[in-house]
């Protein structure tokens, strides 16, 4: 079982049910790395995780 989370700001105009799909049409996003060194861990499954700041990305 493979959980994402996204979280907006601000929220969604609309109400979702749980397990409605969430389509974003050609969504621009910029991952900025503030430190100099990135930190990671593996979980319980040996999967990665990872911790980002994302920001706006102006053209």
């Amino acid at each position: 079982n493979e959980t994402t989370r996204l979280y907006t700001v601000p929220a969604l105009q609309r109400n979702l049910y749980d397990g409605a799909k969430l389509v974003f049409h050609n969504p621009l996003m910029r991952v900025i790395i503030n430190d100099s060194t990135q930190k990671y861990s593996l979980d319980s499954k040996n999967l990665y995780q990872i911790s980002l700041k994302l920001q706006e990305a102006q053209k």
